[in-house]
């Protein structure tokens, strides 16, 4: 981890040096996991959005998920995973368990082509091709225009214009079956102009300063 600076390696069971994996007995690590989760969900929280959760092992996510369903049956937890690796989508929603997966580089990285400066490069034909490839998971996608890690529509290094991006935005929501997330500040056509904080001047809200 060169990027991650803040962030510290845990043990989910792997060996990093030879690949083998180590989950049995069950690694300490994912009961603190579930622990933690389970101080936030008695407080109410009833979601939670899994950072890369392709670079955690499946076996992890499926024995969470079935453990939380246990533990408060009465309750609706929803998991959504970000995952940029196409070929793992079949296994984290079917044997993983999540409810939704990042579309990110499926039909909005498609969509992007086609909104932004690279529009010479996108093909109306990926968004059918998309959809089709997805097949029966396709309800199980979460789909944006905007996120976190994302240039904002508004912002002059995307559109520069929010009203640009009305085509997609049909598109996204009505052509499938999952959920339509809309980012904060997308709805009145933030463009963050100018630096913030740390993030710098790059189209993005940034997400390491608190005002």
């Amino acid at each position: 981890m060169t990027d991650w600076f803040e962030t510290i390696k845990l043990n989910y069971g792997i060996d990093n040096a030879t690949g083998k994996n180590y989950f049995d007995p069950r690694p300490p690590l994912w009961d603190k996991i579930f622990r933690i989760l389970s101080y936030w969900i008695d407080k109410g929280i009833d979601g939670f959005r899994c950072d890369m959760a392709e670079m955690v092992p499946v076996e992890f996510w499926h024995w969470l998920i079935v453990t939380i369903r246990q533990a408060y049956p009465d309750r609706r937890i929803v998991f959504i995973a970000e995952i940029y690796r196409s070929d793992l989508y079949h296994r984290y929603v079917e044997y993983g368990l999540f409810d939704y997966l990042y579309d990110k580089i499926g039909l909005y990285d498609c969509l992007r082509r086609l909104l932004g400066e690279e529009s010479v490069l996108g093909n109306c034909n990926d968004i059918t091709r998309i959809h089709n490839e997805l097949n029966y998971i396709d309800r199980h996608m979460v789909r944006f225009l905007e996120n976190h890690d994302e240039v904002r529509i508004a912002a002059k290094q995307f559109t520069g214009n929010p009203w640009k991006s009305i085509p997609a935005a049909v598109c996204t929501a009505t052509m499938h079956s999952g959920p339509f997330m809309i980012y904060f500040g997308q709805e009145i056509g933030v463009d963050s102009v100018g630096p913030k904080g740390f993030q710098g001047d790059d189209g993005r809200t940034t997400i390491f300063d608190y005002w």
